[in-house]
């Protein structure tokens, strides 16, 4: 699998680059570099690295993000295995200050709340806050392509769009998140 292949190359780049301090930035780390860092081991299950990673080097994170940066790495690993309660447990109640870490927070959590059956008025209140969130600037692509996922998201847990208008937004959608999980969620999907 390609996508397999670019995540290793990607992981093998990391460690290389971390040995050289490449990413750092006055010898230290930001908190979303740090968790592109797990993030990336995580798609390549190497879980045990990333863990150690983030045992070992949380003190590379720029210490007035390194509370939050070392939460989110946290509960990147605990998404990536599927313990999605940890996710909510640990992202539920923070206020992030770094904009790819609040992109990243909020779609653990929309994606972890949706997967654990949450109930649809609290899924549908995360999404407008989001969404709202995500309208302000800055209109990054990676901000675009997490309002379009929530978007399509909050036409998911309202039930009143037909599968065929929900499949063909995900399909069409320039940028998007998740693509592959949302048509998964498709696939048993009734409107009401």
């Amino acid at each position: 699998n390609q996508e397999i292949i670019h995540y290793e190359r990607m992981h093998r780049l990391n460690k290389i680059g971390l040995d050289y301090g490449i990413f750092f930035k006055d010898g230290y780390l930001p908190s979303s570099a740090f968790g592109n860092i797990v993030t990336v081991a995580c798609h390549t299950k190497d879980f045990e690295w990333a863990s150690a990673f983030i045992r070992e080097s949380n003190h590379i994170i720029l210490e007035n993000d390194r509370q939050e940066g070392l939460l989110l790495a946290q509960a990147i690993i605990a998404f990536e295995t599927g313990n999605l309660r940890e996710v909510v447990s640990l992202l539920e109640k923070v206020e992030f200050k770094a904009h790819l870490d609040i992109l990243r927070a909020k779609y653990m959590l929309l994606r972890s709340f949706y997967d654990l059956h949450v109930d649809p008025d609290t899924i549908l209140d995360a999404c407008a806050y989001f969404e709202n969130l995500l309208r302000r600037p800055p209109k990054t692509k990676a901000a675009k392509a997490m309002l379009a996922f929530t978007l399509i998201l909050k036409r998911l847990v309202a039930q009143k769009s037909s599968k065929k208008m929900i499949i063909e937004l995900i399909e069409n959608a320039p940028m998007l998140y998740s693509k592959k999980w949302l048509l998964e969620k498709t696939v048993y999907y009734k409107a009401r």
